[in-house]
């Protein structure tokens, strides 16, 4: 009855996407060139329209060191083949007001195999107001788990390196990724 897509052109999942104002959608080369974006990623790079922001660096459209960190994700990205999922991170409004995310890569493959490129997206976090506090506070946490995701950890450790308890920590990690502090290690 129906047909399976092996493939779904960039325009149509940014078209889609253009329709999603809190997540932040893009496509990029080798080369870390944005090739496709939403609206919501042309509203934060501070541009007016698509064609001032394809072909351009993340180096070339936001302030270090938030560029930085971008490019450093991109490069880890294309050269181990391996996704970013669920990172907190600090981005820019148009204004200069700091605002949270949750960005996900995956590295995108050609036929043979080898990565052509990444894709990704940002989904906003609640504006921070007393919350923002909290996710500085889980930053470093969330480090250590991003880096030593095979090794024991425990919840009362990444609680302390946040500075909280662990019901708070527990509540912080439930409020923003909508899972527990455990499910949390799991999914890393």
């Amino acid at each position: 009855m129906s047909q399976s897509l092996e493939y779904v052109p960039a325009a149509v999942l940014e078209a889609l996407l253009d329709q999603v104002p809190e997540t932040m959608y893009f496509i990029k080369d080798t080369r870390l060139r944005y090739v496709s974006v939403n609206e919501a990623l042309l509203r934060r790079s501070g541009k007016r329209h698509k064609a001032e922001v394809l072909g351009h660096t993340a180096a070339e459209l936001f302030p270090p060191p938030l560029s930085d960190n971008y490019t450093a994700q991109d490069a880890l990205v294309i050269s181990t083949g391996t996704g970013i999922n669920g990172q907190l991170e600090m981005y820019l409004l148009p204004g200069g007001v700091p605002g949270w995310c949750l960005t996900y890569k995956l590295a995108v493959r050609g036929p043979d195999g080898a990565v052509t490129g990444l894709c990704g997206i940002s989904r906003d976090l609640p504006v921070p107001d007393e919350r923002g506090v909290v996710y500085m506070q889980l930053i470093r946490a969330l480090e250590v788990l991003h880096e030593d995701y095979g090794q024991p950890l425990r919840i009362s450790r990444l609680a302390s390196l946040a500075g909280l308890s662990e019901d708070q920590f527990a509540r912080a990690v439930q409020r923003i990724f909508g899972l527990t502090p455990k499910q949390l290690l799991i999914k890393v």
